[in-house]
């Protein structure tokens, strides 16, 4: 028994050991994961950093204080550019228990670094408070509260009872929600009162973005009317390697005066995207300041990602909308499509699409312009109720299964695509407004080095621009050859008979797009036309725009 007991008494300490070390190993790990957050370096793009940090850490707890500060990025719009920050004061316990590895409290200290029109407000919400824990699995909860909110000001007013919330973030996913119960704006002679607001994210990988954002009020009154059941729903769902993203404002009920609203919804989709392509271009555009400011390799991989988005297809538009009222109601849709292109390049022109619907019953329509929409052939009516369909693919326009005129429209779409071209050979080329290279100046010397993004001088659809060119408004000339112009007569200091100024590739039958040195030495992105009088149409930088004429 004795020895039994001693084993016993042997084990219990043991245990006791490793559960105060392991205790004392999470306060180390915490200490130092906080570190790393604030001593790590800045990716460029709108984020929340851990600017400073005071940490005293005890054997099993531990207290300090950490300034957080909000970056918008430099690819913020100008004026949105001020960070921000403020300062939490935190404590925690660090002693392992069975559903938990810590605990901890924080409260927001004074904000700093806002301008001074939002201090008031935000000071109002210093008083923000919140405990949580950290399970075993690593996941992070805390639930917050938040006293009343009262701001009084002159001519402006904003107050808001006790709410509460939580925040977890487990891995990839982050739950966040938010409950209050009455929320009141007075100011400019306008008042708002809304009851019962929500705030719910739910983010499956809250680093794509997947999930849903949900703001939604169960009432809302304004100095003009009433809003009841009002929600603006933001989802994006992934779907094998694409994502699909819908944003939808929706009205339960909506009085105003004379007018009377009800089931009111306007969902708006974009299906189809790419995944790796989405997360490429948000990416770049993060670390380029929002595509301003591109290196080369940036140029390659947002054009390819831009390319594949497009190649591979995708549907935006209106999926839905309707409403009601005691006249009648409306229900309908309008969707583009970008069908999957047949072959490695995007083209608007082929893999466009159009397809809509609206019906329109009761008598939300009057007798009169009713029977004006049937005459014209807009609307097909049955009873009271108008019916109108309309479609587009493959240069055929239908409305109400009626063929009609659809020259427009593929003209915009091909023009479409040489301008996409164009913005294409931009991006691959990012450098493309710089000085030309100084072998421009040089007798006899080709700047072909600028050549790489242009397509070989060996592709036929090219053939039609061989030979002499001449410009009458610029008073200088070239010899096509294979899409790319070398000088015959020149008009600047800065190219000479012999040098290579232009370089073109095709973009349709008649279209094509590349670049060309103009007088100050610079090399530009153009789209050409080839028209039927047998001029070459330009439109350069700045939607600049002059013709050339064979010179043979």
């Amino acid at each position: 028994m004795k020895k039994i007991a001693a084993i016993s008494l042997g084990v219990l300490a043991a245990v006791t050991v490793a559960w105060l070390g392991a205790g004392i190993w999470v306060g180390q790990r915490a200490q130092t994961a906080l570190q790393e957050l604030k001593d790590g370096p800045s990716n460029g793009k709108s984020s929340v950093r851990l600017t400073q940090l005071k940490h005293e850490r005890g054997l099993f707890g531990a207290k300090g204080q950490a300034e957080l500060t909000f970056e918008p990025g430099c690819a913020a719009a100008t004026g949105a550019e001020q960070a921000a920050s403020i300062r939490i004061n935190y404590s925690m316990s660090h002693l392992l228990l069975p559903t938990s590895v810590a605990r901890f409290e924080w409260q927001i200290d004074k904000p700093d670094g806002v301008p001074n029109d939002s201090r008031a407000v935000l000071r109002a919400f210093s008083s923000l408070t919140g405990m949580g824990t950290v399970s075993i699995n690593g996941a992070i909860r805390t639930d917050m509260a938040l006293p009343e909110v009262s701001v009084q000001r002159t001519g402006h007013a904003l107050q808001i009872p006790p709410s509460k919330g939580f925040l977890t973030i487990d891995g990839k996913a982050m739950s966040f929600g938010w409950k209050f119960d009455r929320w009141v704006t007075r100011g400019d002679g306008q008042a708002m009162e809304a009851k019962d607001i929500v705030i719910d994210i739910d983010l499956k990988n809250r680093h794509l973005g997947t999930g849903f954002v949900r703001l939604a009020a169960e009432q809302v009154s304004l100095g003009m009317g009433s809003l009841e059941g009002v929600s603006l729903r933001s989802e994006a769902t992934e779907r094998g390697d694409q994502i699909d993203i819908s944003v939808t404002p929706s009205v339960r009920r909506l009085k105003a005066g004379d007018v009377d609203l009800s089931d009111l919804t306007l969902e708006m989709a974009l299906k189809g995207l790419d995944t790796r392509s989405v997360e490429t271009l948000s990416q770049i555009y993060a670390d380029s300041c929002g595509m301003q400011s591109l290196t080369m390799q940036e140029g390659q991989k947002a054009r390819d990602a831009a390319v594949k988005l497009l190649v591979r297809g995708l549907s935006l538009g209106v999926s839905k909308v309707s409403g009601k009222s005691a006249d009648g109601g409306i229900a309908g849709q309008l969707m583009l499509i970008l069908d999957p292109s047949k072959d490695a390049n995007p083209s608007l022109a082929s893999q466009f699409k159009l397809q809509g619907r609206l019906e329109v019953n009761g008598n939300l329509v009057p007798a009169p312009q009713r029977e004006l929409a049937v005459q014209l052939g807009i609307a097909v009516a049955k009873g009271t109720n108008l019916t109108s369909t309309f479609e587009y693919a493959d240069g055929l326009l239908k409305v109400n299964d009626l063929a009609h005129d659809a020259s427009a429209l593929l003209a915009a779409l091909k023009s479409a695509d040489a301008e996409l071209q164009a913005l294409m050979v931009e991006w691959n080329r990012p450098q493309t407004k710089q000085p030309a290279p100084q072998a421009l100046k040089q007798a006899g010397e080709a700047t072909t080095q600028n050549a790489p993004a242009i397509a070989p001088a060996a592709d036929p659809a090219l053939a039609p621009l061989d030979g002499r060119w001449f410009s009458d408004e610029g008073k200088y000339g070239y010899r096509l050859s294979g899409g790319i112009g070398t000088v015959t007569v020149s008009n600047s200091p800065n190219f000479k008979p012999g040098d290579q100024i232009v370089f073109l590739k095709p973009a349709g039958e008649t279209r094509f797009v590349g670049e060309q040195v103009q007088e100050d030495g610079k090399s530009y992105p153009v789209s050409v036309s080839l028209m039927p009088d047998g001029r070459l149409a330009f439109q350069g930088d700045r939607n600049v725009k002059w013709t050339m004429r064979r010179d043979d």
